[in-house]
């Protein structure tokens, strides 16, 4: 059976787009080939580089097998006369069917045919389904070229497409498909063709272009540490950068002035990996050398390496002008310039929200049992994390901010909690790492900002809308998830006092807020987040655990909590209708206003329930209560559910042996509280279980 390869060509694409757009044409082409019916084995790839993006599938089907189906066609009145003889109407429809009148069937009142539709062959249909699929690629940000109106993430210049040795032709925009690739632009910049998948991959190598990416990193790791003596530091992000920036990558050292090693680790790092692509490198004890290993594309290894050092030289001149320039003031003047910088017309300076950020790190500190000196840290970090956004070395360096800080803050003499406090505090995982082993000043400060940036832009309306999020505040949302569920402070973070607390920072300052319209803003959003961190918990799980009341997803390791219990519940359909029975009941009633949220005098009515099992429910409840309360502070899911099993057969004796709604209204209303404080218990350790979807059908 043949095979069908695809090779798009264009210019150079972002290193971020190469492999998602080689992942999503391959998906396109694939899903588009069996909606037509069309078998297939998935091939090798695909593959992507800078330039190319490749497609291969193995014994694709030559030609669609046929389509059968059946048609409806006129009523039976209309299609046969008097004697049973066809009418024009009849025939008509038959010529369409391509079948006989006498190959027809009556049912319903109306004639049936089956039809056939023969299949189409295979490199017919691909004619038009290739363009399609290339056509349906979306980016981050796209461009349209010539005349045309198809837009992509850069120039197409050239497609090959075969099918079993034969051209798939077609035309994108003024490109038309062909059997001619392309080598490297430089090393081998002429096109050659091809027949097959083979020739295509050993064409691409032999003209100096590596189209498999694990090979290119396998090419780069080999060669940087080759080149470096073993010594060059490959972090997996730049690795998989420099793979995706070349198509034939070729590690090469170079050296700088050993003059710029006084420049703090940090700011050479970031300068040679995040800005220039290049490896640094180490001496066996962990020293910083001044060498790099740069991932050249092309070019003489002597010219290029020149040029490298030139620019990273460059880089590192600015960076140095500026850290000496910053020697200048302390970091308190530097937090003093910030009243210059404003955040947002309504919200105040960046000197504003750095003193929030200190009161809220110092409230959060203190309430979760922090020792003097962390909650002393925490408040001084908080004023001084965002003193170096005024720096000069932050402004030139800007993915060191923070990092700035806490250099700047050692330079200062400041105590090493604050400094690593500050410099710690936009990286949630080394704050967390830090919290773990007892040091959790960065991680205070990281909540304390975050908390603070959420309710600034939620107070004024400005939320996640769509794909628009222009101030992060849906990654505000996850790093604050993610905090309480790896770190434990012994108290719920988000406590309706710590926001109660930051919203009155925003007060204190003569800035309108709202906190109730706030809050219910960040519940929403920590409930959507809980949908993009945990992809595989079912909407109706955490509809459950975090949004009933909505309230609850602003206890993130309740919910994950509550989560693990439905997932050990769930299985018994009968023990989830019993828990809805009260859940229902209740909610009902509070909708007619038979009664009142607030169940609390519940437990003086009991006299008032007239039902042995009612009280056999009631102290069942309040065991169960209990074991749940300390299962939720321990975070023992096993225990809180045998609790909640321990209820269901009390919950099945009461509503089989008691009515509810009984005629007597103290009656009526001590059974109704009852089923509340039920439904409460079962809220506290599955959450709400009537919005959970059993399988089979939804209770």
């Amino acid at each position: 059976m043949p095979e069908l390869f695809v090779e798009l060509g264009c210019e150079e694409l972002p290193p971020s787009f190469v492999r998602k757009a080689a992942s999503d044409l391959s998906q396109q082409i694939q899903q588009r080939l069996e909606a037509e019916r069309i078998g297939f084995i998935a091939g090798s790839g695909p593959f992507g580089t800078p330039r190319r993006l490749i497609v291969h599938l193995a014994d694709v089907d030559a030609q669609q097998p046929d389509l059968k189906k059946r048609v409806r066609g006129p009523s039976e009145a209309a299609a046969f006369g008097p004697e049973g003889s066809p009418l024009p109407a009849l025939q008509g429809f038959c010529r369409s069917a391509g079948v006989d009148p006498s190959e027809v069937e009556v049912e319903g009142g109306y004639v049936w045919a089956a039809k056939v539709e023969p299949g189409k062959p295979t490199l017919e249909v691909l004619r038009e389904l290739l363009p399609a699929a290339i056509r349906s690629l979306s980016f981050e940000k796209s461009t349209r070229w010539s005349t045309g109106r198809l837009k992509f993430a850069r120039p197409i210049r050239w497609v090959v497409a075969v099918l079993g040795g034969q051209t798939v032709e077609f035309e994108l925009e003024s490109v038309r498909s062909g059997r001619a690739s392309r080598g490297h632009r430089f090393l081998a910049s002429g096109s050659f063709e091809v027949a097959s998948f083979d020739d295509l991959m050993s064409g691409l190598r032999e003209r100096f272009v590596e189209p498999d990416p694990a090979q290119r990193e396998r090419m780069i790791r080999e060669g940087s540490l080759d080149a470096s003596s073993g010594m060059a530091v490959l972090t997996d992000a730049l690795v998989d950068e420099n793979v995706m920036l070349t198509e034939w990558p070729m590690p090469t050292l170079g050296v700088f002035d050993e003059g710029y090693l006084a420049l703090p680790e940090p700011v050479l790092i970031t300068a040679m990996a995040k800005h220039e692509r290049m490896f640094p490198v180490r001496s066996p004890g962990g020293e910083l050398l001044p060498q790099f290993v740069f991932v050249r594309n092309s070019g003489e290894e002597s010219v290029v390496s020149e040029g490298a050092r030139w620019v990273l030289s460059a880089r590192f001149n600015d960076a140095k002008f500026f850290f000496e320039e910053d020697r200048a003031r302390t970091l308190e003047e530097f937090r003093e310039t910030t009243a210059g910088i404003l955040l947002h017309e309504k919200l105040g300076s960046i000197l504003d929200r750095s003193n929030r950020i200190g009161k809220l790190a110092e409230f959060l500190a203190r309430t979760s049992g922090q020792s003097d000196e962390v909650v002393g840290a925490a408040a001084e970090a908080g004023r001084l994390c965002k003193a170096d956004l005024s720096t000069g070395l932050a402004s030139e360096l800007a993915s060191l901010q923070g990092i700035v800080g806490g250099i700047y803050a050692r330079r200062d003499g400041l105590p090493e909690a604050v400094a690593a406090g500050i410099e710690g505090h936009y990286d949630l995982g080394r704050a967390l790492e830090a919290a773990v082993k007892g040091e959790p000043v960065a991680l205070l400060v990281l909540i304390a900002d975050q908390l603070d940036k959420l309710f600034g832009y939620l107070s004024v309306g400005l939320a996640p809308s769509g794909s628009s999020d222009p101030y992060g505040l849906r990654r505000a949302a996850g790093q604050l998830i993610e905090a309480a569920w790896n770190w434990a402070p012994g108290r719920p973070l988000y406590s309706l006092e710590t926001l109660y607390f930051a919203g009155q920072n925003f007060e204190s300052q003569g800035i309108d807020f709202d906190e109730g319209a706030t809050i219910e803003s960040l519940t929403k959003l920590f409930f959507a987040r809980y949908e993009a961190l945990l992809p595989d918990a079912q909407t109706s799980h955490l509809e459950a655990a975090a949004g009933s009341p909505l309230l609850d997803a602003l206890c993130p390791r309740h919910v994950r909590l509550k989560l693990q219990v439905i997932g050990d519940l769930i299985s018994d359909r009968e023990f989830v209708f019993t828990a809805t029975r009260p859940i229902n009941i209740f909610a009902s009633a509070l909708e007619k206003g038979l009664v009142q949220v607030d169940d609390s005098n519940s437990a003086g009515r009991i006299e008032c329930l007239e039902s042995e099992t009612g009280e056999r429910l009631c102290e069942a409840e309040r065991i169960a209560h209990e074991a749940i309360v300390e299962a939720v502070e321990a975070e023992d899911a096993a225990a809180a559910v045998r609790s909640l099993r321990a209820l269901q057969a009390p919950i099945n004796e009461f509503f089989e042996t008691t009515l509810v709604m009984a005629e007597d209204p103290q009656v009526r209303a001590a059974r109704l509280m009852l089923a509340g404080r039920v439904a409460r218990t079962l809220r506290l350790g599955a959450g709400d279980l009537s919005k959970v979807v059993v399988e089979g059908g939804a209770d």
